[in-house]
């Protein structure tokens, strides 16, 4: 892990700027490493921090932040009482918002998902906190049950909400990771992954993966797709040998840019149209490719 600035400071605005610098530095902390922030409480935000306010992923970030600063500085009523409302955010994923709630399979905020997941996966981990790490690896476990079907050579591709593209070398390199496979080469160039890559601070979530599965932390060996997860809008499957097409025909709530459908064709990606604006209950308006499917797997959503 190294030092630079660029490694250890997100460029984004808002919460995600402000949330996403801060668990880095709880983690550099946690790990044992320098950081270069003056380490300070969540911002006092109980629609986040206590209610169903703002965007899932900002919630799970404030979250986070409250937790760790908690773990190092409050007492033993506030570390009881950032834990719940940490677990509260996992539990929803896995209930009634699903995994990535409206932002599900999404590529252009995905590093944000993996930071909040993997960074609470370090910190249980550092500091014993058997409950939020047994439920970051469900959450990692349910991803990957989703990897390994929408994916060709170690490469996922899919549909997703907020995503003009159906694949993200972030979720690529992770898949790699849960697996326990060698990471992939490059799709934009073919080669194999720079070093460099890991300094990078929108791959953090990746390098704290690596730490844990790699690490000898026991992680590794917990790491399984047995469960399949919910989404928020229900995912169809159908495949033939490593053909594959995933369609979400009815989107209830999303932000665009939107890709309705994705999968792989003769070896080859292949996606809907984007969809540019936002959706409130719309049918898919982009036909998939018809194939003679020899298999269907349904991913239920929560609507």
């Amino acid at each position: 892990m190294t030092d630079s600035d660029d490694e250890q400071t997100f460029q984004s605005r808002g919460l995600e700027r402000q949330g996403g610098n801060a668990v880095v530095g709880f983690v550099r902390v946690a790990l044992g490493v320098p950081h270069k922030w003056e380490l300070a409480p969540a911002p006092t935000m109980i629609g986040y921090t206590e209610e169903h306010r703002g965007t899932p992923n900002h919630r799970g970030l404030l979250r986070l932040w409250r937790w760790a600063w908690a773990l190092l500085n409050g007492d033993d009523v506030e570390k009881e009482r950032s834990e719940h409302y940490l677990i509260e955010w996992f539990e929803l994923q896995f209930t009634t918002e699903g995994q990535q709630y409206r932002e599900m399979l999404n590529t252009s905020h995905y590093q944000i998902w993996a930071e909040i997941v993997s960074g609470a996966l370090v910190l249980a981990k550092a500091y014993n906190r058997e409950c939020v790490e047994e439920l970051a690896i469900r959450w990692w476990n349910r991803e990957l049950w989703l990897y390994e079907r929408l994916s060709l050579h170690g490469h996922v591709f899919a549909p997703g909400t907020r995503s003009a593209s159906s694949n993200s070398e972030l979720r690529d390199v992770i898949y790699a990771l849960l697996k326990g496979t060698e990471i992939p080469r490059r799709l934009k160039n073919g080669r194999p992954l720079p070093d460099f890559w890991w300094d990078d601070v929108f791959n953090c979530g990746a390098q704290w993966m690596r730490y844990l599965i790699y690490g000898g932390t026991g992680v590794a060996d917990r790491l399984q797709s047995t469960e399949r997860p919910v989404l928020g809008d229900t995912l169809y499957i159908h495949r033939r040998g490593f053909d594959y097409i995933a369609t979400f025909t009815r989107i209830t709530k999303a932000t665009g840019p939107i890709l309705f459908w994705a999968g792989v064709l003769d070896g080859e990606p292949v996606s809907a149209p984007v969809h540019t604006h936002d959706v409130n209950n719309l049918v898919s308006p982009y036909k998939p490719p018809s194939r003679e499917w020899t298999d269907v797997e349904v991913v239920p959503g929560v609507q």
